[in-house]
């Protein structure tokens, strides 16, 4: 089990394996397209972030002449994913579950028995602008974040768990997707116009409070439509 120090010293080492792709996406591994059905993942669902978060949803929707309705992820999906896999079964799922529980003893030390604080502010976008997202602000929660992640990829990969995506992983919030949309497709939208986001690309969103890791179904849904979670490992509990 990896200590305090291992998880500071981690980041520096090893080229990143987890996901920087939203949870909708595939990648190829050995020649092979392997598509991910589990992620693990932080939920953002502070009220200010969320506010904001609609904000720059009207505004772009009011000043775009196209309807970019569709590309646009409700807030109650609003995440940061750590790392995509394949589990293939039960079993797997089991393994993963317990992957996530090993990481508490570490990540309370890392943190001193507190909860993570990450600061969202200011807005990106990858390829091209058919993703737009909200950037983290390099904080100590922001650091905290990436050994984090390196510990959750380390406990996996010792119980022959292995991430489906191979990029860096850029840590981030999406707000907008527009890969695989019909309706969007159809009208020809393949990205958002750097002009209509360029007004809100310094937003401060607000700070969320995370005291847990989940292990999230990316085609199963729950009832309030955030990703349904097979675990849950808290680190932080309520006080």
């Amino acid at each position: 089990m990896a200590g305090v120090s291992d998880l500071r010293e981690a980041s520096g080492k090893r080229r990143w394996k987890n996901s920087s792709q939203s949870p909708e996406e595939g990648d190829s591994k050995g020649g092979r397209k392997t598509r991910p059905n589990y992620f693990v993942a932080v939920q953002v669902s502070d009220p200010q972030i969320s506010d904001v978060a609609k904000k720059i949803k009207k505004g772009i929707q009011d000043a775009a002449t196209v309807d970019y309705d569709a590309a646009f992820i409700g807030t109650e999906k609003f995440h940061i994913t750590l790392m995509v896999m394949h589990l293939a079964n039960e079993e797997e799922v089991q393994r993963a579950a317990e992957s996530l529980d090993q990481c508490v003893p570490a990540v309370k030390t890392l943190l001193s028995g507190q909860a993570l604080a990450l600061e969202f502010e200011g807005l990106s976008a990858f390829s091209g602008g058919r993703v737009l997202y909200a950037c983290l602000n390099e904080s100590e929660g922001f650091t905290q974040l990436h050994q984090i992640a390196e510990e959750v990829t380390k406990q996996m990969e010792e119980r022959g768990i292995v991430s489906t995506d191979c990029r860096a992983w850029q840590p981030h919030m999406t707000l907008m997707k527009f890969q695989g949309d019909k309706r969007l497709l159809r009208q020809g939208i393949k990205r958002v116009d750097p002009l209509l986001y360029e007004p809100y690309k310094d937003i401060t969103f607000g700070t969320q409070v995370v005291r847990s890791l989940q292990l999230c179904q990316m085609e199963k849904k729950r009832e309030d439509g955030y990703y349904f979670v097979d675990h849950e490992t808290v680190f932080a509990p309520k006080g």
